[in-house]
């Protein structure tokens, strides 16, 4: 074999194997250079294996704790970018919250998180010490082989720093001369019930219908339809902010540390759905929530509104739909 000190990656060249009865593995393919590559985690506690396939993921199993981590439990991470020079993704912008996949951290401290575009490939790789370190390896697109669906050109990277307490840390990132800052709030578990489903009639005009929301008519959500998710609530007293956070989404609202109350509205601008003959269908909408923060709890109760509304080129005419659902969230 041979292994790199710098990169952490270990080359695999020629196999001996143990009959004893001892846990290990193979590996279909000619025994070369080129066979395994095993990408070590700083701690040494979890590995990347990468092959031609999907990539394993190898955890020690020796000289481990016992003591469950503290840590363990499910957190979003909030990556703010202060620095751009590697444009491996058109969508990458300075000063913007951009939500991260949840990380799922063991009892034992270990985390891996796959690419959120490719999940047979590892994205992120980590751990965090009893004493609060984070130390993960940013793998980007690098794990992932050529041809690979939705490669792109991001490098690997590092992502450390301490947490602050139990339920939230402070990190840096860095790849490629991409540098950022990443905020990571342990994640509430979030419930969500229909209370309220108001539909417009659609309108009928010759060779035409214009219905409130894409499912042309059929309704989308039902009374009592329940949603479970994961989101990252964080509350800045001095500022009046609530900032919500979940994988594909950061929010931020108001908030009166005072009374606890929380609003938080978001709009999403008209634009064109649909082109069908000489017409063109718009649809617009927004999100509200409004609520309260008991902080003794850690936990979040109010109601939110779904609004969609749709228009044509016909005349002026448009249909709404909206969809209200109790919120409760709690860690």
């Amino acid at each position: 074999y041979t292994f790199n000190t710098s990169t952490r990656i270990l080359r695999t060249s020629n196999y001996t194997f143990d009959t004893n009865g001892c846990a290990g593995m193979s590996h279909g393919e000619s025994a070369t250079l080129e066979g395994l590559l095993f990408t070590i985690s700083a701690d040494g506690n979890t590995a990347v294996a990468s092959g031609t396939g999907p990539d394993t993921i190898l955890h020690r199993v020796s000289g481990l704790s016992t003591t469950p981590s503290p840590y363990a439990g499910n957190w979003t991470p909030t990556l703010t970018f202060t620095n751009i020079t590697n444009q491996c993704d058109p969508t990458l912008t300075t000063g913007v919250p951009e939500s991260l996949p949840t990380i799922v951290v063991d009892s034992a401290g270990h985390f891996v998180v796959m690419h959120d575009l490719s999940p047979d490939y590892v994205m992120l790789s980590g751990s965090i010490s009893a004493a609060g370190q984070l130390n993960a390896t940013w793998h980007g697109d690098t794990l992932m082989p050529a041809g690979a669906p939705n490669k792109g050109t991001c490098p690997a990277g590092t992502l450390s720093g301490t947490m602050t307490n139990a339920d939230s840390g402070t990190l840096t990132f860095s790849a490629g001369g991409n540098v950022g800052n990443v905020a990571l709030t342990r994640s509430h578990n979030v419930t969500e019930v229909v209370t309220l489903v108001e539909n417009d009639p659609p309108v009928v005009l010759p060779g035409a219908t214009l219905f409130c929301d894409s499912a042309n008519g059929t309704p989308q959500f039902n009374l009592g339809d329940t949603r479970l998710s994961l989101a990252a609530w964080n509350f800045n007293a001095a500022a009046g902010t609530a900032t919500l956070s979940a994988e594909d989404y950061t929010v931020v609202g108001t908030y009166n540390a005072g009374t606890g109350q929380i609003a938080i509205s978001e709009a999403f601008p008209n634009e064109v759905v649909l082109v069908s003959g000489d017409v063109t269908f718009y649809s617009e909408g927004s999100w509200d929530f409004t609520g309260s923060y008991n902080a003794v709890n850690d936990q979040i109760t109010g109601t939110t509104i779904d609004t969609s509304t749709t228009s044509w080129t016909r005349d002026t005419q448009t249909t709404t739909c909206a969809t209200t659902r109790s919120y409760y969230a709690v860690r």
